[in-house]
């Protein structure tokens, strides 16, 4: 019985190629990360053979099945080859490890390919994702809060190149985290479900440490942190990452400012819809103004005055007992980083341990 998670490090090392032999559609909806899509049978393929599953037989559905990939199976089986490498060894799973795997597996042993046969395929990898997932909901956290702008997500990228364990919850969501978190960000956002799997997939990683630390989030765009992982967050110790103002307004400006472009333009007049209700008219219309005319760092001082720093105030102001450490990155930011990872001894704090 072979569990994606068995052999983790050689599929995520790219020493082990991992195949998913379901159908386009399957797979954009989630799949295990650093798997290559071959499909069986194309979208409409599988509805038919499903179908004739459920209104004739399994019999019958096979049939048709093994009619339908025949004239696919040489080419089929040459990338499959191409993907095993020299080893002539490759990782396969379907949605529960039955027919489609099963049958692939047997045709590439014929060819003297050795396949591994992902157990329960990509449902009962989905349980193990879930359960990764409730076992980081109860992991020890540090977690940074403070304002917009004063660097959280900047700690979170050094500490991860420094291979520490940290991890990156806006980085896996490709989003920031607020209505506007997704400007000047050109790829789209996950699924839930791969959201869901690329987290596990860097819990896996870190989740030795004792302590992890993370960012404070509650939903990141369309993607809604698990609620009792959101839960977890928030009832963790905090660290407090300040920022002068007008550096504050300095960093957000160079991160987004210099890749404008028209499509976020669009992007802008949508998100600010979100926030019409919760910044008074004229105000609203100078933030539109500012950022027509390329004004950004005045559009950005209103926007943290009238919403964003008066958020993340009332947040703040909730978790006061839990902050454990403060740090300003205007007066101590090269050095924040190391404070952070000093942090993670248990011995470091009385509040952890």
């Amino acid at each position: 019985m072979s569990s994606y998670f068995d052999y983790f490090d050689a599929i995520t090392g790219g020493q082990l190629k991992l195949v998913d032999l379901r159908s386009p559609g399957e797979f954009a909806l989630g799949a295990m990360p650093h798997t290559i899509n071959v499909p069986l049978f194309t979208n409409d393929e599988r509805a038919q053979v499903g179908t004739t599953y459920k209104q004739v037989g399994q019999l019958e559905a096979v049939q048709q099945g093994l009619e339908l990939v025949a004239e696919k199976i040489p080419a089929f089986l040459d990338q499959l080859i191409d993907l095993a490498g020299p080893e002539r060894r490759i990782a396969l799973h379907c949605w529960r490890g039955g027919m489609r795997s099963g049958s692939v597996a047997k045709l590439l042993e014929v060819v003297g390919i050795t396949p591994i046969l992902i157990s329960g395929g990509y449902k009962t990898y989905r349980n193990q994702v879930l359960k990764h997932i409730a076992e980081l909901s109860q992991h020890k956290l540090i977690v940074l809060n403070g304002r917009t702008g004063s660097g959280k997500t900047e700690l979170v990228h050094r500490l991860a190149a420094m291979n520490a364990p940290v991890i990156d919850f806006e980085g896996l969501a490709r989003h920031r985290g607020s209505a506007l978190g997704h400007l000047s960000i050109n790829s789209n956002q996950p699924t839930q479900q791969q959201f869901e799997n690329d987290l596990a997939n860097a819990y896996v990683k870190v989740k030795h440490h004792p302590l992890i630390i993370v960012e404070i989030e509650q939903n990141i765009g369309s993607i809604q942190m698990p609620q009792h992982l959101r839960k977890h967050i928030y009832d963790s110790n905090i660290v407090l990452i300040e920022r002068d103002f007008e550096d504050r307004v300095r960093h957000i400006a160079a991160e987004y400012a210099p890749a404008w472009s028209d499509m976020d333009d669009a992007k802008f007049q949508a998100g600010m819809l979100l926030l019409k209700k919760h910044i008074k008219g004229e105000i609203y219309q100078q933030i539109l103004t500012h950022v027509q005319q390329r004004e950004f760092h005045d559009a950005i001082r209103l926007l943290m005055i009238h919403r964003y720093d008066q958020c993340y105030d009332k947040t703040i102001k909730r978790q006061t007992a839990s902050i454990i450490a403060t740090i300003n990155m205007s007066t101590e930011g090269s050095l924040a980083q190391e404070r952070l990872l000093a942090l993670t001894s248990s011995k470091s704090h009385p509040g952890i341990g």
